[in-house]
């Protein structure tokens, strides 16, 4: 088994290990076989915590014992496909081993996560998170005059789907000026109310509209 250490800086761009060394924060990577095994954060080149990459037959609890139990680390216990998408589940442990967070994160074929949902780790059931609607990039079929002059939304934009403790949809918010100048609701009928005709309909087909106003399924769907 070969390894292999390259280092990162925050916003996730390799840079030397003597830029690291210099840096006030940094990223650590390891690389068993050009797979990443662990992620140390350095903060004033200080071992902060990170992230680990679970193998078949290794222990999230007796590996947190081995890395350190003072530091904050979180361990991607499972990762797998459905649907098409990308489901991780991560997991962290205060120092006395008691679950600290359980959550899992749904990525699209782009590599962009649509959702980020915090898990009960006694009962293994969904409770809180957000789902993000991406369309960023796709057209604009408001403000497009017909195939010759397509407009496309900004590359960001989004629709974030909030929830609350009791798996409630809690406030919707878009990044942009969407709908009626309108970026926020506190509810599903207040959205439909300013959206359906005007963005519902033409970007959000049923399907869709239910995934993301409901914290289950976690998966989409379609």
């Amino acid at each position: 088994m070969s390894t292999n250490i390259k280092y990162q800086n925050l916003s996730k761009q390799f840079i030397t290990e003597q830029q690291a060394n210099s840096s006030d924060e940094f990223l650590k990577l390891y690389y068993e076989d050009n797979f990443l095994k662990k992620r140390e954060y350095y903060k004033g080149n200080i071992l902060i915590g990170g992230g680990y990459f679970l193998s078949d037959g290794e222990v999230d609890i007796e590996v947190f014992q081995q890395l350190g139990t003072h530091l904050s680390w979180t361990f991607i216990v499972n990762q797998e496909i459905i649907n098409g998408y990308t489901v991780i589940e991560y997991r962290s442990y205060h120092s006395d081993f008691t679950p600290r967070e359980t959550f899992k994160k749904v990525i699209n074929s782009d590599e962009k996560t649509i959702a980020l949902i915090d898990i009960d780790p006694q009962t293994n059931q969904p409770i809180t998170g957000v789902k993000y609607f991406l369309f960023g990039g796709q057209l604009d079929p408001f403000t497009s005059d017909g195939p010759d002059f397509p407009v496309y939304w900004q590359e960001d934009a989004e629709g974030e789907f909030t929830f609350d403790e009791n798996g409630q949809l809690e406030h919707i918010y878009f990044n942009i000026d969407a709908i009626k100048d309108n970026e926020n609701w506190d509810s599903l009928s207040s959205f439909q109310f300013d959206a359906q005709e005007i963005f519902i309909d033409h970007m959000m087909p049923t399907p869709v509209l239910n995934y993301f106003t409901n914290l289950e399924p976690l998966v989409p769907p379609f």
